[in-house]
């Protein structure tokens, strides 16, 4: 009998696989990339939902801003600078949310509200409210520009544009102001009245809405410009340099803006930039220079 010279497990070249052994399969890159793709796309999906879900039971994020409305009057009135309030039943709405991201995060409404020193407050709260009552709410979100007295002077229930915001939203509407220069002049000399002109840039610097919002329409200003009879004007000067107007010319201005109370008669009295209420009633009526004292006196009885 003949040894084997191989292993019978061995199989030669060429030798069928003995029966029942089993041959290793590799899949085809074609099938492996078939179940590869519904999976990526199942965990897309499902990040997707989780982070909408997430955004959804998260409000939106107002950095900077106050919650307590009395403290935020407080402020304002304290330090001179007007107020932006903003009313909302809920962070989550859709409407605070788009406000939040959108017009309120676009950094040139951000300067524009620093610039101008708003003191700024989210209130939550309800139509139904003291607080709705007192503000006359009718619709939430509401936002709002209060006076440095809380005085309001523009309001908007609806969403903002970025643009919108800062040229027309947060623009003074200057009621009760002139517009006409010239006009205001000539009506000034007519009837022996006085000219109170505030010469702005066209839109205002974040300085002239302060001081239009925390100065001219405080209470004891408002009262001592009516008492005085003075015309007042607003003068917009327009351009990228509105100090080569011609009426800047005209009242030799070197800033913006200046307060100019033109008497009849008299000199034009000039004032630049921020003034605080103290600071206008002072320039509206200069304390009386004191009375000059004789170098030498006359002796009693002499």
């Amino acid at each position: 009998m003949n040894d084997q010279s191989e292993d019978s497990s061995v199989n030669a070249p060429g030798d069928a696989a003995p029966s029942g052994s089993v041959t290793p399969t590799t899949a085809p890159a074609g099938n492996r990339n078939r179940w590869a793709r519904p999976v990526i796309l199942t965990v897309i999906l499902a990040a997707a939902a989780a982070a909408y879900v997430f955004v959804q039971r998260t409000g939106a994020d107002f950095p900077d801003w106050g919650r307590d409305l009395d403290a935020a009057l407080k402020r304002a009135r304290e330090e001179h600078r007007p107020l932006l309030a903003y009313f909302v039943r809920s962070t989550n709405a859709e409407d605070v949310k788009w406000m939040a991201n959108s017009t309120l995060a676009r950094k040139d409404n951000r300067n524009a509200i620093n610039d101008a020193r708003f003191v700024r407050v989210l209130v939550e709260t309800s139509v139904k409210s003291d607080l709705a009552s007192r503000y006359g709410l009718k619709k939430l979100p509401t936002m709002m520009v209060l006076s440095s007295e809380g005085v309001e002077h523009k309001r908007s229930d609806k969403r903002i544009g970025e643009i919108p915001f800062r040229r027309d939203f947060l623009e003074p509407s200057y009621e009760g102001w002139e517009t006409d220069l010239e006009a205001a002049l000539t009506r000034g000399r007519r009837e022996g009245v006085c000219v109170l002109v505030l010469f702005t840039g066209e839109p205002s610097s974040p300085k002239a809405r302060r001081l239009f919002y925390a100065g001219l329409t405080s209470s004891p200003v408002q009262g001592a410009v009516e008492q005085t009879g003075c015309i007042r004007v607003r003068a917009a000067l327009p351009g990228k340099q509105p100090l080569e107007h011609p009426s800047a010319r005209a009242h030799e201005l070197r800033a913006l803006p200046t307060l100019v109370l033109i008497p009849q008669p008299g000199e034009p009295r000039k004032a630049e930039g921020f003034l605080t209420p103290g600071e206008i009633l002072e320039f509206l009526n200069p304390p009386e220079p004191p009375a000059r004292r004789a170098d030498h006196p006359i002796p009693a009885g002499g």
